[in-house]
């Protein structure tokens, strides 16, 4: 009986075996295509990427990815998947699946090509950058070509993103930035940023500027005992005004912007040389200020690289060392012309900052109108170098805007001037050392309503200037600290260099006193990136 159980046992084993080895084993893979979005579609916000997967014994799961990287694994039907566009960069993207059936054969699909188009440029302006009073401001979003495919209109402190349009076919990489507003008098300000990475996010930080037009009192200075002198400066955080050769009136009158308030004098005397007074506490009202005890200033030599014939200078002293933007005293000033100099002495007050702005301007002739600058911040620099870089003008219409450089630089810029006897703008656009050939983008629909006499045609190019930030390598660079840093620009950079051309040779040079002005513009020429 126990033989018998034994054979038995063994016929069973023997039949299952035959059984097993005659069952075909599967290989055959399954099928798999993405049906959903189509190739070379424009995508935004979540898109459900859906798939056609089929298999002789069943499909297992779905592996979905996005450029090679693994979105999600569905093992249920239907195999489809959520993917949140936003989290990706704009631009060009590629598909795929992989369907796995039970027996663990696989299958990738072909890989398929989408275009994601979220936001072209996230706005943010904040701390009044658009003041109050200046009415609505337009921002618009124009591609290499000069193209405007999109913008939007704000007010005050806003915060949105500018949206690709629905229609669009072909997504850029680059676009350009500009922005439109008015100070509230009628004067408009146009900057571009050309060439730009699409996708950005982008602060407009507003700088801390009192009210202007709103002093909180004004101080009535009577000067006694005045000096022989010629020259003079009167100076406050937020004010300053002087004369390279005048003489100060006895009764003086100057508005205040915080109180109270120091001012600091210093007159260009004629026995004593530069000397000082800080007058400390002053609000408003009448104040005696007896000018009989001066003391004398320090004294610091600047020399220049080589010999000029024109020159100006300008000394600033701030109180906070390493804050740029919330006020500072006017130290010295002084413009030399008809005379071959080597060196430039700046005066100050001693032992009372650490934290100085050196700004100097180094004509090419007497009369030319092109200039080498520089800027430092931090220590008074003992000499002045001249921006290792030059530049030639091509053409320089609004359609055709060529420059040729030569030498090492961060940025080029030009300013444009409309001015129709009544209404008058100014347009900035900035760009890469290396684009040094392009057109101003044409002004939308919604610019010309807002401001009729505005003609792109009739805007002329006052200068362009090729400029070199220290600390700074690239044009992204630039734009990181202008637009993502938490810092205003030149807190954190402590040094520029710009070489800087005007093109009619019969521009009118304007200096401008700085009266009701926190940053002053010398022969109308602007620091960049102090808005």
């Amino acid at each position: 009986m126990k033989t018998l159980l034994r054979y038995f046992c063994a016929i069973s084993v023997l039949f299952a075996l035959i059984i097993i080895s005659c069952k075909e084993v599967d290989t055959t893979p399954p099928g798999i295509s993405i049906a959903s979005p189509a190739d070379g579609m424009v995508v935004k916000d979540t898109v459900v990427i859906k798939t056609l997967a089929s298999d002789n014994d069943g499909v297992s799961s779905v592996e979905f990815y996005v450029d090679g990287e693994l979105l999600a694994i569905v093992e249920n039907e239907p195999f489809q998947a959520e993917w949140d566009t936003k989290q990706t960069t704009n631009g060009s993207h590629s598909l795929q699946c992989k369907a796995i059936d039970n027996s663990g054969n696989e299958t990738l699909s072909e890989a398929i090509q989408v275009t994601v188009a979220n936001a072209l440029l996230t706005t943010n302006f904040t701390n009044d950058w658009l003041c109050p009073e200046c009415g609505e401001g337009i921002i618009f979003i124009s591609d290499t070509a000069g193209n405007v495919i999109a913008e939007a209109a704000w007010s005050g402190n806003a915060s949105f993103d500018i949206e690709a349009p629905s229609n669009i076919t072909s997504f850029p990489d680059k676009i350009s930035v500009t922005t439109v507003t008015s100070d509230g008098r009628g004067n408009v300000t146009i900057t571009t940023n050309l060439n730009i990475p699409v996708g950005f996010s982008w602060t407009w930080k507003g700088l801390p500027f009192p009210d202007w037009e709103n002093p909180v009192g004004t101080a009535e200075l009577n000067f006694q005992n005045i000096p022989d002198h010629s020259g003079y400066i009167v100076s406050s955080l937020w004010n300053s005004r002087g004369s390279n050769s005048g003489t100060l009136y006895s009764t003086y009158s100057f508005d205040i912007y915080e109180s109270p308030v120091d001012i600091y004098v210093k007159l260009n005397t004629s026995n004593a040389g530069p000397q000082f007074l800080w007058i400390t506490d002053v609000a408003d009202g009448s104040y005696q200020v007896d000018l009989a005890n001066l003391s004398s200033t320090s004294t610091k030599t600047i020399d220049f690289s080589s010999p000029v014939l024109r020159f100006y200078k300008y000394l600033y002293g701030y109180p906070v060392p390493g804050s740029h933007y919330t006020g500072r005293y006017r130290l010295d000033r002084e413009s030399g012309r008809d005379t071959t100099v080597t060196a430039v002495n700046v005066h100050y007050p001693p032992s009372t900052f650490t934290d100085f702005r050196t700004s100097l301007y180094l004509y090419d002739a007497d009369e030319s109108y092109d200039f080498w600058y520089q800027t430092t911040y931090g220590d008074i620099p003992n000499t002045f170098t001249k921006i290792a870089a030059d530049f030639d003008y091509i053409e320089v219409s609004v359609d055709n805007f060529h420059v040729q450089p030569t030498g090492t630089f961060d940025q080029i810029r030009s300013r444009w001037k409309f001015d129709d006897g009544t209404n008058g703008a100014s347009w900035y656009v900035y760009g890469a050392s290396d684009l040094v050939q392009y057109a101003l983008p044409p002004l939308p629909n919604s610019v010309v309503l807002k401001y009729p006499f505005l003609d792109r045609e009739s805007f002329e190019l006052q200068y362009a200037d090729i400029i070199d930030f220290s600390g700074l390598s690239s044009y992204e660079e630039i734009l990181e600290v202008v637009f993502n840093s938490p810092d205003y620009f030149y807190d954190v950079v402590n040094e520029l260099r710009t070489r800087v051309k005007y093109y009619e040779s019969t521009v009118t040079l304007q200096r401008t006193r700085n009266s009701g002005k926190a940053f002053e513009t010398q022969n109308d020429y602007e620091l960049p990136y102090l808005r």
